[in-house]
C-alpha cells in the first residue's frame, strides 16, 4: 500500500482543480463569517489534500506551526468549518484502539438557495427531519484512482498573480493584498519585457519576482515593515539589476568566444 492510500475512501473530488474551485465557492459563500485564519487554515488543509483530492491527514499542531497561530485557534476554526459544512472530521483509531489523528474531508459545495427553491416547487415526499438528514450527508467519492496533474496547491495556473494570491492565502491569510503586490511586479516587468532579449526569459523573471515577494512576506514576519510594497519594489529592483548584468555578461562572454 502506498503511503497515502488509506485516504482513498475519504476523497471527495475527482481532480485537484475541482477541489480548488469548491474551496473558492465555500469561501465566497461564507466570506463574512470566516476569519482570515479560517480561510488560511482551509487553504492549508487543501494543500495537503492532493494525492486523493479533498482528503488530508493533519495535526492541529502542524497547522498552527505552519501558519504561526495558536493550536486553540486551529481547533476553533475546525469547529467552525464543520458547522458551515465545509469540512468533515473523521476520527481514526490506532491498532490498540486508542484514538488517532483526524482525517479531514473537504465537502462538496451545495447551493442551498437553489435547493430550497426546488423543494418549494416540488411536492414534498419526505418529512422535514428526513430532508435535514439528507442535506447533512457528505458526498464521498468511492473511486480510489484519481487522474489529475500533481502540483503545489492551489495553482490553478502559473500566473504570477495566482502564485501571489495562494501564497498569501496559505501564510498570512490576507489575500486582499494580492493586487497591490502583483502591481509591483507588473510595474517592474513591463519595461523589461519590451525588449526581445528578455521576452524569452519571462518565466525566469516571474520566478525572480515571486522569490522577492516571498522574501518580503517572510521579512514582515520578523520585523515591522511600514510599507511592504515599497520594500518589495526596492528588493525586486536590485534583483532585476543583477539579472540584467548577468545577461549582459553572458552575451559578452559569447562574443569573446566567437572572436577567439
Amino acid at each position: 500500500m502506498a503511503r497515502f492510500d488509506y485516504l482513498a475512501p475519504y476523497a471527495t473530488f475527482t481532480t485537484v482543480q475541482e477541489m480548488d474551485e469548491v474551496v473558492e465557492k465555500h469561501i465566497h459563500k461564507h466570506y463574512y463569517n470566516l476569519t482570515p485564519s479560517d480561510k488560511a487554515i482551509l487553504y492549508k488543509m487543501a494543500s495537503h489534500a492532493l494525492d486523493y483530492p479533498g482528503a488530508c491527514h493533519l495535526k492541529a499542531q502542524t497547522i498552527a506551526a505552519a501558519l504561526s497561530i495558536s493550536v486553540r485557534t486551529v481547533f476553533r476554526t475546525l469547529k467552525r468549518l464543520e458547522e458551515f459544512q465545509i469540512i468533515q472530521r473523521i476520527q481514526t483509531k490506532k491498532m490498540n484502539g486508542i484514538k488517532g489523528a483526524n482525517i479531514f474531508s473537504i465537502l462538496p459545495y451545495h447551493d442551498t438557495s437553489i435547493l430550497a427553491h426546488q423543494e418549494e416547487a416540488e411536492t414534498p415526499s419526505e418529512s422535514k427531519a428526513e430532508i435535514e438528514t439528507i442535506k447533512q450527508e457528505p458526498s464521498l467519492s468511492s473511486n480510489p484512482k484519481h487522474q489529475y496533474d500533481k502540483h503545489t496547491y492551489p495553482m490553478l495556473n502559473t500566473s504570477i498573480r495566482n502564485r501571489i494570491f495562494h501564497y498569501l492565502a496559505s501564510t498570512t491569510g490576507n489575500t486582499s493584498e494580492t493586487k497591490r503586490f502583483a502591481d509591483v511586479v507588473y510595474k517592474q516587468l513591463k519595461p523589461l519585457l519590451k525588449w526581445e532579449i528578455y521576452q524569452s526569459r519571462k518565466q525566469q523573471l516571474e520566478d525572480i519576482s515571486f522569490t522577492a515577494f516571498k522574501e518580503t512576506i517572510q521579512q514582515t514576519k520578523k520585523q515591522f515593515i511600514r510599507n511592504p510594497f515599497g520594500y518589495m519594489y526596492q528588493k525586486l529592483d536590485r534583483k532585476f539589476n543583477r539579472f540584467i548584468v548577468d545577461v549582459m555578461e553572458f552575451y559578452l562572454e559569447e562574443a569573446r568566444r566567437s572572436d577567439a
